[in-house]
């Protein structure tokens, strides 16, 4: 759950990027070809079944993004600076993303 949980806090926070997003479905995609066999096989667990709840929410919130690409609300995709977000009520405003305040980059291990 920790490559899931990183992977999603990085790839699909409150600064995005498509980049990131594609990133993070890849890895979503990973991890439900290793957890599929074992759900099949009925061996279910609490922390199981936490695993395919934060892939279903992870992958909701990675392709709602791409989908939607303006900002409504605290989130943006950085692609889209150059569009100058516009509020949910039509009020124009600028967004300064905070530099440095990500965590530390991991390479996530090829899927097998």
């Amino acid at each position: 759950m920790t490559a899931l949980s990183h992977s999603i806090t990085k790839n699909a926070g409150i600064v995005r990027n498509a980049h990131d997003l594609e990133n993070a479905l890849r890895v979503i995609n990973c991890i439900e070809r290793q957890v599929e066999p074992i759900w099949k096989r009925r061996r279910w667990s609490p922390d199981l079944m936490d695993m395919r709840d934060l892939l279903v929410v992870g992958r909701s919130i990675a392709e709602s993004a791409l989908s939607e690409p303006k900002s409504v609300g605290a989130h943006y995709l950085e692609d889209e600076l150059n569009a100058r977000p516009t509020h949910a009520m039509g009020e124009k405003r600028s967004v300064v993303p905070v530099r440095g305040s990500h965590m530390t980059t991991v390479s996530p291990r090829p899927c097998r």
